[in-house]
Protein backbone atom coordinates (compact mmCIF):
# COMPACT_ATOMS: atom_id res chain seq x y z
CA UNK A 1 0.00 0.00 0.00
CA UNK A 2 1.04 3.54 -0.89
CA UNK A 3 0.03 7.01 0.21
CA UNK A 4 -1.81 8.69 -2.12
CA UNK A 5 -1.98 12.62 -2.30
CA UNK A 6 -5.42 13.53 -4.45
CA UNK A 7 -4.30 17.05 -4.82
CA UNK A 8 -0.50 16.24 -5.49
CA UNK A 9 2.54 17.62 -5.28
CA UNK A 10 4.73 20.83 -6.85
CA UNK A 11 8.13 20.83 -6.46
CA UNK A 12 8.67 17.84 -5.53
CA UNK A 13 6.17 18.80 -1.90
CA UNK A 14 3.09 17.34 -1.33
CA UNK A 15 0.68 20.70 -1.51
CA UNK A 16 -1.66 19.44 1.01
CA UNK A 17 0.54 16.66 3.10
CA UNK A 18 -1.63 15.53 5.71
CA UNK A 19 -4.45 15.10 2.97
CA UNK A 20 -3.94 11.19 1.79
CA UNK A 21 -5.12 7.76 1.79
CA UNK A 22 -3.73 4.57 0.85
CA UNK A 23 -4.24 2.80 -2.24
CA UNK A 24 -2.23 -0.21 -3.97
CA UNK A 25 0.98 0.58 -5.70
CA UNK A 26 -1.06 -0.14 -9.23
CA UNK A 27 -3.92 2.13 -8.40
CA UNK A 28 -1.39 4.62 -7.52
CA UNK A 29 0.62 3.93 -10.56
CA UNK A 30 -2.57 4.59 -12.27
CA UNK A 31 -3.99 7.95 -11.06
CA UNK A 32 -0.53 9.54 -11.92
CA UNK A 33 -0.78 8.28 -15.60
CA UNK A 34 -4.05 9.50 -15.43
CA UNK A 35 -2.77 13.32 -14.18
CA UNK A 36 -0.13 13.19 -16.79
CA UNK A 37 -2.68 12.30 -19.75
CA UNK A 38 -4.83 14.92 -18.56
CA UNK A 39 -2.02 17.64 -18.23
CA UNK A 40 -2.78 17.64 -14.56
CA UNK A 41 0.82 17.06 -14.05
CA UNK A 42 1.93 20.88 -14.36
CA UNK A 43 2.77 21.76 -11.06
CA UNK A 44 5.52 24.13 -12.02
CA UNK A 45 3.26 26.70 -13.83
CA UNK A 46 1.17 26.77 -10.74
CA UNK A 47 3.10 29.56 -9.00
CA UNK A 48 0.66 31.73 -7.40
CA UNK A 49 -1.85 30.81 -4.50
CA UNK A 50 -4.60 31.34 -6.93
CA UNK A 51 -3.12 28.62 -9.29
CA UNK A 52 -2.40 26.09 -6.63
CA UNK A 53 -6.18 26.27 -5.65
CA UNK A 54 -7.27 25.84 -9.34
CA UNK A 55 -4.53 23.01 -9.45
CA UNK A 56 -6.05 21.30 -6.47
CA UNK A 57 -9.57 21.74 -7.29
CA UNK A 58 -8.98 19.86 -10.85
CA UNK A 59 -6.70 17.25 -9.44
CA UNK A 60 -9.32 16.37 -6.69
CA UNK A 61 -12.25 16.74 -9.15
CA UNK A 62 -11.12 14.09 -11.68
CA UNK A 63 -9.99 11.80 -8.39
CA UNK A 64 -13.54 11.92 -7.49
CA UNK A 65 -15.09 11.51 -10.67
CA UNK A 66 -12.93 8.63 -11.95
CA UNK A 67 -11.63 6.96 -9.26
CA UNK A 68 -13.75 7.18 -6.19
CA UNK A 69 -17.63 7.61 -7.62
CA UNK A 70 -16.95 4.35 -8.92
CA UNK A 71 -16.53 2.46 -5.82
CA UNK A 72 -19.75 3.90 -4.60
CA UNK A 73 -22.82 2.11 -4.87
CA UNK A 74 -25.68 3.88 -7.36
CA UNK A 75 -27.95 5.84 -5.41
CA UNK A 76 -27.51 9.35 -4.20
CA UNK A 77 -23.71 9.54 -2.85
CA UNK A 78 -22.38 8.68 -6.03
CA UNK A 79 -24.69 10.84 -7.65
CA UNK A 80 -23.58 13.70 -5.27
CA UNK A 81 -19.97 13.09 -5.37
CA UNK A 82 -20.30 13.27 -9.40
CA UNK A 83 -21.92 16.47 -9.07
CA UNK A 84 -19.48 17.57 -6.55
CA UNK A 85 -16.38 16.63 -8.83
CA UNK A 86 -18.05 18.35 -11.59
CA UNK A 87 -18.37 21.37 -9.96
CA UNK A 88 -14.76 21.43 -8.62
CA UNK A 89 -13.38 21.80 -12.52
CA UNK A 90 -16.35 24.64 -12.86
CA UNK A 91 -14.51 26.30 -9.96
CA UNK A 92 -11.42 26.13 -11.23
CA UNK A 93 -11.92 27.26 -14.70
CA UNK A 94 -13.22 30.18 -12.94
CA UNK A 95 -10.46 30.89 -11.05
CA UNK A 96 -8.55 30.22 -13.90
CA UNK A 97 -10.46 33.02 -15.96
CA UNK A 98 -10.14 35.29 -13.62
CA UNK A 99 -7.02 35.55 -13.81
CA UNK A 100 -6.24 35.51 -17.69
CA UNK A 101 -5.30 39.38 -18.77
CA UNK A 102 -8.12 41.13 -20.46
Amino acid sequence: MRRHHPTGSLAGRHLDPDFFFYVDGDAHDSEHDRRRALKLDRGARAATPVERVELRLRRLGVFLAVTFAPLLAEGPPREFTVLMAAYLVTWADELTDRNKPS
